[in-house]
């Protein structure tokens, strides 16, 4: 059994400084999920991809998050333990169309584009990737 995580932990401090301002805490609390993780579940620090715009000044973007994530997936075999935790902003807005069972589509808020707009992660596009591991999990035969 492999243990795989990915961390990710956005302050926004130098992409929006109102937007910085309403989430204080991000930061500490994803790298005490991390601890969490180390500590507590003896995963080792390895193992752990830990994303901030801490550590560097670009805040991650959506695409990096997707990859790093989407390769966790594609390497995890039936038996590992995979872990996504994401501390940072989210939103939503109304659905425009029946088909989305929530009538809203949600996002996670990420890293910005070269014209200052945050990046986001769309609840499909997470969704599909969660859908690789159940099919990995429950393979039909």
């Amino acid at each position: 059994m492999v243990k795989k995580r990915l961390v990710v932990g956005l302050s926004y401090k130098n992409v929006d400084e109102k937007l910085a301002r309403t989430i204080r805490a991000t930061i500490r609390s994803s790298k005490d999920f991390k601890d969490f993780l180390i500590n507590d579940f003896q995963f080792s620090p390895d193992e752990i991809v830990y994303m901030s715009d801490e550590l560097d000044e670009n805040c991650p973007k959506d695409r990096d998050i997707l990859r790093k994530l989407s390769f966790m997936v594609r390497m995890g075999k039936p038996g590992d333990v995979l872990v996504f935790y994401f501390c940072g902003h989210e939103c939503r807005i109304p659905a425009r169309t029946t088909k989305n069972n929530s009538s809203f589509i949600e996002y996670l808020a990420t890293g910005p584009t070269s014209d200052g707009e945050l990046t986001m992660i769309q609840d499909h596009d997470f969704r599909e990737i969660v859908e690789t591991v159940l099919e990995k999990c429950f393979e039909v035969k």
